[in-house]
């Protein structure tokens, strides 16, 4: 099950929350076993439901491969269809879009035999003018929440299913 959780305290993302106007939100799912970052952020890149995503970014010119999510999870790579310099820790990536409007964010953390797969979105309102869209942005925040539950429960389930 995902859930939405408050972002963590010292985590990559949660200067996000505190920038003016700015959103940044947090998802968290439990998987058994030891998931590494990069497995996970692997997983996420390659699901079916992110492979349709990476499908309409190439037809706006950003094409992705496999191999590059592969790459950008195990830190061989700092560019991956439209997000770009990526800032790590050992449990934690934040990369960009190149326009610098959102972030995403991926952090595992061991939690007994489970581990604590964690994903989230950072939006400056400024670059996306949401903030003269106010009413809009609202609207899609739903779709984005929604959105976002998806991705990381189809992360989950492969993780799952390679146990």
């Amino acid at each position: 099950m995902v859930t939405q959780t408050d972002i963590p305290d010292n985590t990559l993302i949660a200067e996000h929350r505190t920038r003016t106007g700015g959103f940044a939100d947090s998802f968290m799912t439990r998987v058994p076993g030891d998931i590494p970052l990069s497995t996970y952020v692997e997983a996420f890149y390659t699901a079916p439901l992110f492979r349709t995503e990476r499908l309409i970014l190439r037809l706006a010119g950003h094409p992705s491969t496999d191999r590059q999510a592969r790459d950008i999870a195990r830190g061989n790579a700092e560019r991956f269809a439209i997000w770009d310099r990526p800032v790590r820790r050992e449990n934690e990536l934040l990369i960009r879009q190149t326009s610098d409007a959102t972030a995403s964010w991926f952090m595992t953390r061991p939690e007994g035999a489970d581990t604590l797969l964690y994903f989230g979105s950072a939006l400056d309102p400024v670059v996306t003018g949401a903030d003269r869209r106010p009413t809009l942005f609202r609207v899609m925040t739903g779709l984005h929440t929604l959105y976002s539950r998806l991705l990381l429960a189809s992360a989950a389930r492969r993780l799952r299913k390679r146990r």
